[in-house]
């Protein structure tokens, strides 16, 4: 049990576990801090210029749905932004889920069904919790 991590500890471990036994608990944490800062600031740069270039076509206002070809650019910054906030809640689910195998499954489902099976994981996260366990404990804990 020396290589246990206590329950609720996080770190992006997308690296091989031989690799992983030289990396120093410093060295992952600014990894995992970089890698999510470059996906964040890509998701908030790449939707702050599509949705300005939709405004330049229409402004959000006038917008009724995929109902007229000229309201495709808001319907496409909505599906835009729908889908980063889907690969914002896989990246908590990443964190959660130590196995490839879960994780990959987790994200073809909430890619696929989007708020539905992010429902659902919510939902076996609380089902996993011991009686004894506050509902926050959802959001730190590590699956085994």
């Amino acid at each position: 049990m020396a290589n246990h991590k206590p329950r609720g500890s996080i770190a992006l471990n997308a690296t091989p576990p031989a690799a992983r036994a030289t990396a120093t608990p410093v060295v992952r944490s600014m990894r995992d801090k970089t890698v999510l800062r470059l996906l964040f600031g890509f998701i908030l740069v790449s939707l702050f210029v599509f949705t300005s270039f939709a405004s330049t076509q229409q402004p959000v206002w006038q917008w009724t749905g995929a109902t007229q070809g000229e309201d495709r650019w808001w319907t496409a910054a909505t599906l835009m932004d729908a889908y980063y906030g889907f690969l914002t809640f896989f990246v908590w689910v990443w964190f959660k889920e130590r196995r490839w195998m879960p994780r990959v499954l987790w994200f073809v489902a909430i890619m696929l069904l989007g708020n539905m099976a992010m429902a659902t994981y919510v939902l076996v996260q609380l089902a996993r919790l011991r009686p004894d366990q506050p509902a926050t404990a959802i959001l730190t804990a590590r699956n085994y």
